[in-house]
């Protein structure tokens, strides 16, 4: 049973258990004990995937997968049958399963002939990621996210390009038949051209026969002298279209756009920078196959991976960008010239959420070769904060990584960082201010999808009146969380009352909470928005020998809260996984600080819902040497 302070003690542990949540306390850490390192233990990843293995496209995918397993100490077990066979990789998949990995990444371009064998693996306990495409077949086949590029949206993309240079009657190239992401390619492409009045013909070839493929383009361009662009879907297909083009010395008539990038025979970077080419649709390969192996080791760990799909593309390569991005794929995985990136954060140095943050930071720095300048304040003070961002901007590091919790004082500092051309990733908090403040993408959690998570678990608990506890009151996070909680419950006939507390004052807030209590009986759920108020509120429930009557929910995590609900003192707690968080935003900042690329969408690490089902496992993640671990944010382990 987890047992709640007396009044004497509760003082005595703020730095402990108030100081864990989003934003409550202050100072420069001082250096953590050595830690089991998570790695140190090999975790098996099987990989099947339907890329040929002399397709430019697939071998940056893997090399990029090897890097992830190399960084992450993972047996990865890659596999691809010799043609696009659909039977043959699903053979492959219950192969790779029957080995018993402790993940599997997939890619699903023939749902019909894969979901069976994939949905197999998953029922048996393994988790599963889909990589590349497959993003629609998560449910079917019980994988757990996606990593890669919405392909429509992608298609939607190369509309806008080509509608903007003149193109009104279009050709979309499938050179692959039963892949459902050059379909969807195609379908978003047709859809955009057809908004400002253009058609498309579509136009299936085999890639693998490039001299029958270039025939069949050539063919189409004749038989319709309208077409004055054309889309390949792929590699293979940009090679055939680029020939027969040329061969009817058509290239000043047709505008030629395609998708994914090769810096070799064909070479369709070069082909944009000389403008044969209007630009490349690059959805990231070596970024892709990196992302998917470290979520599965992740998964394969600690129970957790990110909330929503990590979206690698799409990017667009035009003549602006196409020497830079050229770097990326003549140099993948070459990371020798260092880097400096500055992070500024709102976190205190001995909250241990923050600690854990900064040391997910600090891996991917390791990682990725980069010369990583944290600061944060010494107090939650927002203009402090501005001070700090201000210092590390004139120090001009490579790229920025930046929290928000006071728009109204960061705004400005942060807009001036990112006018002189420096990259910033917004990380934890400020997903909604990207345009207002020039960043490039935002790590952390949908603060409001979080409240709207908890609302959910709240009122399938029975809760019908909440109270929602705010410890910091200049964080608009907390806030967002107690708006969602707020939407998800009335949706249910329910109700919430929002408390404002004070989070460093820990028997304050305690007291405010019981009163709370007392002047409502009607309030029968709790949700506290950090763990400052979740210290709070399991002090009054105990004073008032409420556990059971009223339930009690929480966000972010530390072993107290975990064990609470592993006793059912408390019905969950919403992890936004920090450490992840912090990885994953100086992994982004570097890649775009090297490569001028990022992911095309935010990475959401949360919401993540803890429950009795899941805790024991989540609790290595922060168990290790706990309180030490917890409390000074030492490597998870």
């Amino acid at each position: 049973m987890v047992v709640w302070p007396s009044r004497r003690s509760q003082m005595s542990i703020v730095t402990v258990a108030a100081c864990l949540g989003l934003a409550a306390c202050a100072t420069t850490p001082g250096p953590t004990n050595p830690v089991q390192n998570p790695n140190q233990s090999k975790v098996a990843v099987g990989m099947v995937t339907h890329g040929q293995a002399n397709d430019p496209f697939w071998a940056q995918a893997k090399q990029g997968a090897e890097q992830a397993a190399s960084d992450f100490n993972v047996d990865l077990r890659y596999s691809a049958p010799p043609t696009t066979d659909p039977q043959a990789q699903a053979q492959l998949i219950t192969d790779a399963a029957g080995q018993k990995p402790a993940a599997m990444v997939v890619t699903i371009p023939d749902p019909a002939v894969l979901a069976g064998p994939i949905k197999q693996a998953a029922d048996a306990g393994t988790p599963v990621i889909v990589a590349n495409v497959g993003v629609n077949q998560l449910d079917q086949v019980g994988a757990l996210t996606f990593v890669g590029q919405d392909d429509a949206l992608a298609g939607q993309q190369a509309g806008t390009a080509m509608g903007q240079a003149g193109v009104n009657r279009a050709v979309c190239v499938i050179h692959e038949e039963q892949n459902t992401a050059l379909t969807d390619r195609c379908s978003g492409f047709q859809q955009q051209l057809a908004m400002t009045g253009g058609t498309v013909a579509v136009v299936h070839v085999n890639g693998s026969d490039q001299q029958g493929a270039q025939t069949a383009i050539a063919n189409a361009l004749t038989q319709d002298p309208a077409v004055n662009g054309v889309l390949a879907t792929g590699i293979q297909g940009f090679s055939a279209a680029s020939a027969a083009i040329t061969g009817l010395n058509a290239g000043g008539r047709v505008k030629l756009g395609t998708f994914d990038v090769s810096v070799e025979n064909p070479d369709d970077l070069t082909a944009v920078q000389n403008g044969e080419a209007l630009f490349v649709v690059d959805q990231q390969p070596f970024l892709q196959g990196y992302d998917a192996v470290q979520v599965a080791a992740f998964q394969a760990r600690f129970g957790q991976h990110p909330f929503r799909p990590i979206y690698t593309g799409p990017s667009l390569v035009t003549t602006d960008n196409a020497a830079k991005v050229t770097s990326l794929y003549q140099g993948l995985g070459k990371q020798e010239q260092r880097i400096s990136v500055a992070m500024v954060t709102h976190g205190q140095g001995f909250d241990p959420f923050w600690a854990l943050i900064r040391k997910g930071a600090e891996q991917a720095a390791s990682d990725f070769n980069v010369d990583l300048a944290y600061a944060s304040p010494a107090t939650t003070n927002p203009d402090e904060q501005a001070k700090l961002i201000i210092e590390a901007g004139g120090k001009n590091p490579a790229a920025m990584v930046v929290t928000i919790p006071d728009p109204g004082v960061l705004t400005a500092p942060i807009k001036q960082a990112s006018g002189s051309g420096l990259p910033v990733v917004v990380m934890n908090i400020g997903a909604t201010l990207l345009d207002q403040v020039g960043a490039i993408t935002y790590v952390g959690q949908d603060e409001t999808l979080a409240g709207q998570e908890a609302g959910t678990a709240m009122a399938q608990a029975g809760v019908t009146h909440g109270l929602c506890i705010i410890h910091e009151e200049q964080n608009i996070a907390l806030t967002d969380r107690c708006n969602g909680f707020q939407q998800q419950l009335s949706s249910t006939g329910g109700t919430v009352t929002v408390l404002h507390v004070n989070g460093s004052q820990l028997h304050d807030a305690q007291q405010a909470v019981a009163s709370e209590l007392q002047q409502d009986p009607s309030i029968n759920g709790v949700l506290a928005t950090g763990l400052p108020g979740f210290s709070a509120a399991g002090g009054a429930l105990q004073s008032q020998n409420a556990f059971g009557k009223v339930k009690l929910g929480s966000f972010d995590v530390s072993t107290t809260n975990l064990t609470a609900v592993q006793n059912g003192q408390a019905q969950f707690a919403v992890d936004q996984q920090p450490f992840l968080q912090g990885y994953d935003a100086v992994q982004v900042a570097a890649f775009q600080a090297r490569f001028g690329q990022h992911p095309f969408r935010p990475i959401y690490t949360g919401p993540s819902l803890i429950t009795k089902a899941n805790s024991a496992q989540v609790l290595k993640l922060y168990q290790g040497n706990a309180p030490v671990l917890v409390q000074q944010g030492g490597y998870p382990s």
